[in-house]
């Protein structure tokens, strides 16, 4: 049975750069915490089993996402991070080419 959750808009005030990192580290970290609740004593009983179903996980999860697309949008994370890039790769080529 798939279970419907109703979105609504919900209003904080945070650091955009301090949720990312840590809705961020939370995103990579969810599944194997899902997976040891799912193991822990506690959900042996029958309704926190069938709370804990694939469709309320997969929700969670995407709750996760949209949150940290959210507040990535606040900041200039990613362009920081390809400008990096970019300058790694700059001295990259440049050490290949003293190189040879």
């Amino acid at each position: 049975m798939k279970k419907e959750f109703k979105k609504k808009e919900v209003t904080i005030e945070v650091a955009p750069e301090m949720a990312v990192t840590t809705i961020g580290l939370l995103r990579g970290f969810f599944p194997s915490i899902m997976e040891q609740v799912k193991e822990n004593e506690l959900m042996r009983s029958a309704y926190l089993h069938q709370m804990m179903d694939a469709d309320v996980i997969k929700a969670m999860q995407e709750v996760l996402d949209e949150i940290y697309e959210k507040c990535i949008a606040q900041t200039s994370i990613r362009e920081d991070l390809a400008g990096l890039m970019e300058l790694l790769k700059d001295k990259e080529s440049s050490q290949d080419d003293t190189a040879n």
